[in-house]
């Protein structure tokens, strides 16, 4: 699953997030035009004081039952005993809301986003501590074993790594960055290579999509959901969706209408990864 947020009222008159809004009105526009029975695009309208502010989801399907099965007993804990995978993705479908249906809980998002189960439930845990010393959340102070943490990013590459917070040192931690720094190599030489990014990320997105809907053909009552999977998608959901849509679509160079539709997770999270360069 993927996450960004865009200013609906675009009080915030930077370039970028004017495109995010335009690309995503487009989108909302257009979509019909391109067949993705396998994602769930959902919106949310959050308010914080006057400013209304429009949280965008991604979801790949396949990946996100994969996910909810492989951390079942987790879900279970926030959601109750009566928590079934495919009967939440069928309620977030028919509802189009994501967060008030995990009860906003910090850890079950930040599995979902492809954290890892360590750092989700260390930054819950912080959530709450801060949140009880201070009447409110502010950032946490960094130390050796929770700090902003980010994939690395090939030489010259113009995508965004995936970033998060939590313990640099923790296998599980290093498992995933040295999973997502692959990925994001792989991803920006096909970049690279094509004069069209748009095209590339919808072509993904209908490829997936195809590819899903032979699966369903073959299994139609879902007993192969996680276990053909590759085992590193099933703890980091749709990393390459994440890249090849935000990524790609939100290339600065691209003046295209569509082109910035998706979300803004890890630009409008930078400040928040490197306090340091925001005092």
């Amino acid at each position: 699953m993927c996450f960004g947020a865009i200013d609906k009222k675009c009080r915030n008159k930077s370039y970028y997030q004017m495109q995010l809004k335009k690309g995503w009105e487009c989108w909302e526009k257009n979509a019909y035009l391109f067949p993705h029975s396998q994602f769930l695009f959902i919106e949310e309208e959050v308010a914080f004081g006057s400013d209304i502010v429009l949280h965008i989801f991604v979801i790949n399907k396949e990946s996100f039952l994969a996910t909810l099965h492989q951390n079942k007993n987790l879900f279970k804990d926030v959601l109750g005993e009566d928590f079934s995978p495919e009967s939440l993705l069928n309620t977030i479908e028919k509802k189009k809301q994501v967060r008030p249906l995990l009860n906003y809980d910090e850890a079950l998002f930040g599995i979902l986003l492809g954290y890892g189960v360590e750092s989700p439930v260390a930054y819950k845990m912080h959530h709450q501590k801060i949140t009880i010393e201070r009447g409110d959340w502010n950032r946490p102070d960094w130390t050796a074993n929770y700090q902003g943490i980010e994939a690395k990013t090939p030489k010259r590459c113009h995508l965004d790594p995936v970033a998060f917070v939590g313990d640099p040192q923790s296998e599980e931690v290093q498992t995933l960055l040295n999973h997502y720094s692959q990925e994001l190599e792989e991803i920006w030489i096909t970049y690279k290579k094509t004069r069209d990014p748009l095209k590339l990320a919808l072509d993904k997105l209908l490829e997936d999509s195809e590819r899903s809907s032979r699966i369903e053909q073959n299994d139609p009552h879902g007993q192969m959901i996680g276990k053909g999977c590759n085992p590193n998608r099933l703890k980091t959901q749709v990393p390459i969706l994440r890249h090849k849509v935000d990524g790609v679509l939100t290339h600065p160079s691209e003046n295209n209408e569509y082109a910035n539709f998706s979300e803004a997770r890890h630009r409008d999270t930078k400040d928040f990864l490197n306090p340091a360069s925001s005092s």
